[in-house]
């Protein structure tokens, strides 16, 4: 290999407390050891090698190079704590010769802000938001406003390099990427959990540093730092061991065959109640899907939100659905359809039975020692305070609550406000887990209550949900309207629109298949009670078909006509054999999103117009299927000649 990234490596720094045996929990905090380490790398790196930190900790580090192209290698490392007494550690660093210019920010969960700018934009108004809301977008909540930050992997360049770097697992802790005085820093987030003497092993890194010339104008596709993007997510889901389940169909209890007209070589199609009725939810409009489910082949059915009796009593319903939950449920199975069920696991409303008899279940406010606040809906009745995942009792709970919904008939669960898990708070076991195993445990939990039925993850911080979950939500809420309309301040991209949910759906469209089936929201096709029109319409079906095709709608199916599912049956049609996307072009524009069958050309940003540009390069091989148009943001969906 010619590209050795070893000469990116700069320093190591660690951040943590020495534990002093001797002392109680009430003077620890202000009289333990503040341990502040800092430590060179030497410049040329072996591929194993000990940093010894001081007499209490060192660290070992292995480096492997991998192949990307024969001109070009990532770089793996692996890192180990080697800790002689007890400590307390909130962070290790490793500091990188890399100053971007350009990056992609990026938070934690489905509906975090992600945008690529340039890297002194840090939002400084996110300072004055909450530490809950803060904490729902970003890992490092205290950071938010403050640093520039991406959290599990940043892509970024400046004028000539691009580089990908992140963490490829989330087992053990969170990271994030920082720019710190310029450079490119890569944080184990550690959240003060002890130590005792002994080994430790720190989720393993990946750095890879692109020497390019590339004109920023140039229409480029499957350049070097797309293989290198690629290796990175390749590598994520091999270490994290993912699994990419698609389609939802086949989940259903009934082992008859669940299509007899409809061509087997189309995508599935699912219906959810939200995007139209939201909590107005009834029992009546369930069964209106499913007797135009009949009609249309549907192959998934979803409950959402409004159902329940609280916000956190999943196996109790509301007055009007007491009976009617199991009956629906057998409906939709009985008729060839999966039945499909919206849940928060790690949510208990403040008026839930949940709440009301296990208090001691919920995370702690550490600054007022009330319960933590998670969300905030006065359609739940207020709060929503977060449950602890570190509490075996919690951990049983969640496994009876799910085995009892696959009892009553649901094999598709969509998952919700999953960050609340890791918010930061006093937990039970907090000087045990980190933040990260918290919430992979109460994931783990769920996945055990429903065995091998569909688990689709919402407000779910990606890293610790790799290997759990089958889908993922990659974006904000899609919404019956096109720009936002309201959001916490400097958080503009994670509020409910259909262009945030396109923006999320495109930047992170080469996740799917790789670490999970990407779920861009729903797709909405009526034409009455709704604010799209049809350019926005189609724009959004462009890219939905584009961006892996996992399709579910959402309206009243009294509205939708024959003309509405032809429109939906042009991307039906494109359902690619592996499901693995290729992002290309990503600094330069316009985006190039590849299928093994379809090729996705879009600017949804507006600064290359589609008229001024020559795409017969892209488009030479292909035809296309449907394009759509919102002021200057545009895409085209095109599939493979035959």
């Amino acid at each position: 290999m010619t590209n050795s990234q070893y000469r990116y490596i700069n320093s190591i720094r660690l951040i943590g407390k020495i534990l002093d045996e001797s002392k109680t929990d009430e003077t620890r905090a202000s009289q333990d050891s503040q341990i502040y380490l800092s430590k060179a790398f030497q410049s040329q790196v072996e591929n194993e090698f000990d940093v010894d930190l001081n007499e209490i900790i060192s660290l070992t580090a292995r480096f492997e190079n991998i192949p990307i192209t024969d001109e070009l290698s990532g770089l793996v490392m692996k890192f180990s704590l080697n800790i002689a007494q007890r400590l307390s550690l909130s962070s290790v660093s490793v500091i990188l010769d890399f100053e971007p210019e350009v990056a992609m920010e990026q938070g934690y969960q489905s509906w975090s802000p992600i945008r690529i700018t340039e890297v002194s934009d840090i939002r400084e108004q996110r300072t004055t938001m909450p530490n809950w809301v803060k904490g729902m977008y970003f890992a490092d909540a205290a950071s938010a406003g403050k640093i520039f930050m991406a959290d599990q992997y940043m892509i970024c360049k400046n004028d000539s390099k691009q580089a990908v770097v992140g963490s490829l697992s989330a087992f053990n802790h969170f990271s994030n990427v920082t720019i710190e005085d310029g450079k490119l820093t890569l944080n184990a987030i550690l959240d003060n959990v002890e130590f005792d003497k002994g080994t430790y092993e720190l989720d393993p890194l990946f750095i890879a540093v692109v020497d390019t010339d590339q004109v920023t104008k140039s229409v480029l596709v499957d350049t070097d730092f797309d293989k290198a993007f690629n290796a990175y997510l390749d590598l994520w889901a091999e270490t994290s061991k993912a699994r990419a389940q698609r389609p939802f169909s086949g989940f259903s209890e009934v082992t008859n065959s669940k299509r007899t007209t409809l061509d087997k070589n189309q995508a599935d199609l699912g219906w959810c109640s939200w995007y139209q009725y939201f909590w107005q939810l009834r029992p009546e409009y369930i069964d209106a899907a499913i007797e135009e489910g009949l009609k249309r082949q549907f192959d998934l059915i979803q409950i959402d939100d409004g159902y329940q009796s609280a916000v956190g009593d999943w196996l109790e319903q509301s007055d009007e659905f007491k009976g009617e939950l199991v009956r629906l449920a057998k409906k939709i199975n009985d008729n060839n359809m999966t039945a499909g069920i919206w849940t928060a696991p790690f949510l208990a409303g403040q008026n839930s039975t949940v709440y009301k008899e296990h208090p001691e279940w919920m995370v702690v406010d550490r600054l007022t020692g009330e319960p933590q606040v998670a969300m905030v809906n006065p359609n739940w009745g207020g709060y929503a305070y977060a449950l602890d995942t570190t509490n075996d009792e919690v951990l049983n709970f969640l496994v009876k609550t799910y085995a009892g919904l696959v009892e009553m008939g649901f094999n598709y669960h969509k998952i919700d406000f999953c960050y609340a898990a890791s918010l930061d708070g006093v937990r039970f076991n907090e000087k045990k887990y980190t933040r990260a195993q918290a919430l992979r445990m109460g994931l783990a939990a769920v996945r055990e209550g429903i065995k091998d039925s569909y688990l689709l993850g919402c407000g779910c911080p990606f890293g610790p949900a790799v290997g759990i979950v089958d889908a993922m939500r990659v974006s904000a809420d899609t919404a019956p309207y096109f720009e936002e309309r309201i959001a916490w301040t400097g958080f503009n991209e994670a509020s409910p629109s259909a262009y945030n949910a396109l923006i999320a759906s495109a930047l992170r469209a080469n996740l799917n298949a790789r670490l999970f089936t990407n779920d861009p929201d729903c797709i909405l096709l009526r034409k009455q009670d709704i604010m799209l029109d049809p350019n926005q319409s189609d724009l959004i079906m462009a890219v939905v078909g584009g961006v892996g095709n996992f399709e579910i709608i959402s309206d009243d199916v009294s509205l939708l006509d024959n003309e509405d599912y032809s429109r939906l049956t042009k991307i039906r049609e494109l359902n690619g054999a592996t499901g693995l996307l290729n992002l290309s072009n990503l600094f330069n524009l316009p985006l190039v999103i590849d299928s093994d069958q379809t090729r996705l050309i879009t600017d949804l940003w507006g600064k290359i117009d589609s008229a001024e540009i020559d795409l017969d390069n892209l488009t030479q091989d292909y035809e296309l299927v449907i394009s759509g148009r919102h002021d200057s943001a545009w895409a085209r969906l095109y599939k493979k000649r035959n």
